[in-house]
């Protein structure tokens, strides 16, 4: 398919001699480019007041399965257009993933996926892969990996939007430090995770 502001659609079937037989449809397909965005509160970005101020729909802007931090709410397999926010989760990607993404819309002419895994109140030690199993679900990062890979979009992700930090400046991490001491360390090991699992990742 074209990258682009079309959509798409598509039959299977089989064919017994001249008798066609339609056996599934797949329509509204698009195809464009991938984000990810991740971090804390300030990257979920679904506290902007009541829903009469969230941005409007934007049908070019989709997202795959849920935010919910349970493994089953996590594991919905769905695709569906975005939502700035909703009450499970479900399609959501945060006030500013919206503006991001109809900004790109908007000015690349392309359909644009944005996938948030971010979490309120985390640590940057929390966001870390669990390398023995990276699609923990009991773990951030495992639960925004598995989202990735049901998409089938691992190869596609250009860049990854992080905004994460707040909670890394008390005495409460898993060193008893401040954060600062351990931060470095900690995002290049997170860094080098989503290059290993992302790798077509430029930024």
């Amino acid at each position: 398919m074209k990258p682009g502001l079309a959509k798409y659609r598509t039959e299977f079937g089989s064919k017994t001699g001249d008798k066609e037989t339609v056996l599934h449809t797949a329509a509204n397909i698009v195809c464009g480019d991938v984000f990810l965005i991740n971090g804390q509160s300030n990257a979920v970005a679904t506290d902007f007041g009541n829903d009469t101020e969230a941005p409007p729909i934007n049908e070019w802007v989709r997202t795959f399965g849920a935010t919910a931090g349970d493994p089953n709410g996590s594991r919905l397999k769905l695709w569906a257009t975005a939502q700035a926010r909703s009450p499970d989760g479900q399609s959501e990607i945060g006030y500013w993933g919206m503006e991001l993404g109809r900004r790109l819309v908007e000015s690349q002419k392309l359909p644009i996926c944005i996938i948030n895994g971010a979490v309120g109140g985390t640590r940057i030690d929390q966001h870390q892969r669990n390398s023995s199993n990276p699609t923990d679900a009991a773990t951030i990062y495992g639960r925004l990996l598995w989202r990735v890979q049901q998409a089938r979009l691992t190869q596609g992700v250009p860049a990854i939007l992080w905004h994460q930090g707040e909670n890394d400046q008390g005495a409460d991490g898993p060193t008893g430090g401040y954060g600062y001491e351990t931060y470095r360390e900690f995002f290049i090991d997170l860094a080098a995770a989503w290059k290993e699992d992302f790798p077509n990742i430029d930024r």
